[in-house]
């Protein structure tokens, strides 16, 4: 990391602290609520299960969420939302590493809202609302206090006038479950999301969609044991398998050596986010990491197997309150470790295990991910192909 970008984010952090050890609920009048997700596009699919109640909650509100701008892209392309909605972009990776964006975000929302939700607390949301003057400031935490560094553990102290704690079992439906009870809807109970439907543009009677990457590269299975997975599907289930997923996922492409390349087709970075969504939606099939397309693949009641870390139990497994009959839930494939919920103690992966961390700075994947082997995940796609529906858990 450049000096620039140090002296940026030691700015960032000190202007975003003070004000909100300065804090103090006032009263405001503007009849806004502001919802803040930091995260990615699969977190933008779990959330979708409940969005539609907070335009509900706050129907005498303006309602504004403010994702990455390639999040609302998504969500505007797949998930369903009420009109009511309002999606404003906020470039959340600079927003917490270039001091004049902050400055210009920070004000610009600054006095807009009463209210102010977190669904999903991370560093940007934290910094964003200690900078925030909402008269409440509401966030679904972690289950135990952040101990990883001082500032991290300030920066919770005080973002926040109302936390929400989930029981460490809870999964993130759950917790979204419970944020959307306290904030007065004592009825919603946690389901499986669902998504637009599309209709398919693969002309293959069933197939398997796999991808290799994920939002971090901690989380990436290596791309040989990929490899064999797939001559695993060509041959036994007879499948072909498509490639989803960016430019990252394209790149990972280049590694995989495979028996049958005709019988492999790549669709990384090429589609548009309905394409990608109908790719999923249409597959017998879907085998890949903790990635957007796994949530995909799960809202559109694919079956799934899922490669995941030992590092918290937040997304997977996914737990409900209600199953319908068409749901299925994802098997997931792990494999527990003495360093687990690394991420609940610190909000990095590898928190806990210097050895862990010193893998993820060098590109490579997690211990609790490369500790998973190609046999574990062809007895879950064993498991997965017998069984009936609502299978879900871990294996």
């Amino acid at each position: 990391m450049n000096i620039k970008r140090l002296i940026s984010r030691a700015l960032i952090a000190c202007d975003a602290l003070t004000r909100g050890f300065m804090f103090k609920p006032g009263t405001h009048n503007t009849k806004h609520v502001i919802i803040v997700m930091h995260q990615a596009f699969g977190d933008a699919v779990v959330i979708s299960a409940s969005l539609q109640e907070y335009a509900k909650i706050f129907a005498d509100y303006d309602v504004i969420y403010l994702a990455r701008p390639s999040v609302i892209e998504f969500m505007k392309a797949v998930v369903p939302y009420a009109e009511s909605l309002n999606f404003e972009p906020v470039d959340f990776a600079r927003f917490i590493g270039d001091y004049a964006y902050y400055r210009e975000i920070s004000a610009k929302y600054r006095d807009k809202a009463d209210i102010l939700i977190v669904p999903v607390s991370s560093p940007g949301a934290e910094i964003f609302s200690c900078a925030n003057k909402a008269s409440r400031k509401i966030a679904s935490v972690r289950p135990t206090d952040i101990t990883s560094s001082l500032l991290m553990r300030l920066l919770s102290k005080y973002a926040y006038t109302e936390k929400i704690r989930p029981d460490k079992n809870e999964m993130t439906l759950q917790r979204h479950r419970q944020l959307i009870n306290y904030l007065g809807d004592k009825d919603f109970k946690a389901r499986l999301p669902r998504l637009k439907s599309e209709p398919g543009i693969i002309n293959e009677e069933k197939y398997c969609v796999m991808c290799l990457g994920a939002s971090n590269s901690e989380r990436w299975w290596p791309a040989e044991r990929f490899a064999q997975i797939i001559d695993y599907v060509n041959e036994e289930l007879n499948m072909n398998v498509h490639l989803c997923g960016g430019k990252d996922e394209a790149e990972l492409e280049k590694d995989l050596h495979v028996k049958y390349p005709e019988r492999v087709i790549s669709h990384a970075g090429k589609t548009s986010f309905s394409e990608w969504s109908s790719i999923v939606q249409h597959a017998s099939l879907f085998i890949g990491n903790d990635s957007g397309t796994a949530h995909l693949a799960v809202a559109h009641r694919v079956r799934t197997v899922c490669i995941t870390g030992d590092y918290e139990f937040v997304i997977f497994p996914y737990k409900v309150d209600v199953l319908e009959p068409d749901d299925i839930l994802p098997l997931c494939v792990y494999k527990k470790m003495p360093c687990e919920n690394c991420r609940d103690v610190g909000y990095y992966t590898g928190s806990t295990n210097p050895e862990c961390m010193k893998r993820i700075k060098e590109g490579k994947c997690a211990l609790c991910i490369d500790a998973v082997s190609v046999e574990d995940v062809k007895n879950a796609i064993k498991k997965i192909m017998k069984e009936e529906k609502n299978i879900g858990r871990f294996i």
